[in-house]
C-alpha cells in the first residue's frame, strides 16, 4: 500500500511540474546548413567511400556462427 502512495505522489509532482513549466522547447541547431538542398548532379567520379565493405571473396569459405542449426545449411 505504501508503494502505491509513493508512486502516486511522484506522478502528481511530475504532473504539477509539467503544468507549471511546460515541456522544454527544442533547441535550435547552432550551425544551420547553409545549403539545405543537395546538388541535383552527382559527382560522376565518386566511387564507394573509404569505409565501404570490400567485395566478398568467392574463394573464401563462409563460416557460420556456432549453435544448432535446424535449416539453411550452406
Amino acid at each position: 500500500m505504501k508503494l502505491h502512495v509513493v508512486i502516486l505522489a511522484v506522478l502528481v509532482m511530475m504532473a504539477t511540474l509539467f503544468s507549471v513549466h511546460g515541456l522544454p522547447e527544442p533547441r535550435a541547431d547552432p550551425n544551420p546548413d547553409p545549403n539545405p538542398m543537395p546538388s541535383p548532379v552527382a559527382d560522376p567520379v565518386a566511387g564507394p567511400g573509404p569505409n565501404a565493405d570490400p567485395e566478398p571473396n568467392p574463394w573464401k569459405k563462409r563460416r557460420y556462427g556456432g549453435g544448432r542449426r535446424r535449416c539453411c545449411y550452406g
